[in-house]
């Protein structure tokens, strides 16, 4: 979720602490990319990583490292690649990219900053009925508008 604007403008996301990037996903299979945006002196750069899935219908934790981003603008890879700037992160997104016109499907419980590798490795199985909030905090179900 975005973060709320305080009196002295825009809330940024800090990374800085963090390691990796973790997401609990099920995919369908299809090419996606990770973005990350910065609030940097070029707002249109874009650091992506492509989103590595293992068991296309099934959900399963992926972790990326912070470093493994790559500077991109409007697609094309920009030289010289910079760091991110972990003290002002935007927004975290996910873009198809398979050009293939038609339905997909990229479901997302959770997206995390941690420290921890090993989370990949102790994958807590099926999200349940209960385990999912909403924007308020309130449990809801797979089933719920």
């Amino acid at each position: 979720m975005d973060q709320k604007p305080t009196i002295f403008g825009r809330s940024l996301w800090n990374i800085d602490p963090y390691v990796y990037l973790a997401m609990r996903v099920k995919s369908d299979g299809r090419s996606y990319f990770v973005n990350l945006q910065t609030e940097s002196v070029i707002p249109t750069d874009l650091h992506q990583h492509r989103l590595f899935v293992k068991r296309p219908g099934e959900w399963e934790t992926v972790i990326v490292a912070w470093n493994d981003f790559v500077r991109t603008n409007h697609g094309f890879v920009v030289e010289p690649q910079t760091e991110i700037l972990r003290q002002k992160v935007t927004t975290v997104g996910i873009g198809l990219t398979d050009r293939v016109p038609g339905p997909f499907e990229l479901c997302i419980e959770r997206i995390w900053a941690t420290n921890d590798l090993d989370e990949a490795h102790h994958d807590p199985g099926p999200v349940k009925a209960g385990e999912l909030k909403n924007k308020r905090g309130e449990r809801i179900g797979w089933g719920d508008q």
